[in-house]
């Protein structure tokens, strides 16, 4: 895929300023924070998960925060890239669709 031009190494530090992250070793750990600062944790993210999909898509801000648990490696697709290679490769949409459609079934509880 032309567009994941970009990857990156991160240990045990939040993934920020990324857009979307497709993991290619380690864990990642996707989480939310209270106003009192605690964290609940969502999702533990292995290969080939990826994350940040929403903000690649939407072009708005981050809606969960992403942390290596460990040693990770990752590509790394901006929004740019993300609608430069759907518009060249159209047919890439169908598994990214079936893949948001899963996630918002599991988020949803159905």
């Amino acid at each position: 895929m032309k567009a994941l031009q970009e990857k990156h190494d991160f240990d045990d530090r939040p993934l920020l300023g990324l857009r979307a992250g497709f993991l290619q070793q380690g864990r990642v750990k996707l989480a939310i924070y209270g106003e009192d600062g605690r964290a609940m944790t969502l999702d533990i993210l292995q290969p080939p998960d990826f994350f940040g999909e929403i903000s690649a898509l939407d072009g708005g801000c981050r809606t969960i925060s992403a942390v290596a648990l460990e040693d990770s490696k990752l590509w790394c697709l901006t929004r740019e890239h993300a609608f430069a290679h759907l518009e060249a490769h159209p047919t890439t949409a169908v598994p990214l669709l079936v893949s948001l459609g899963h996630r918002m079934r599991q988020r949803n509880g159905t």
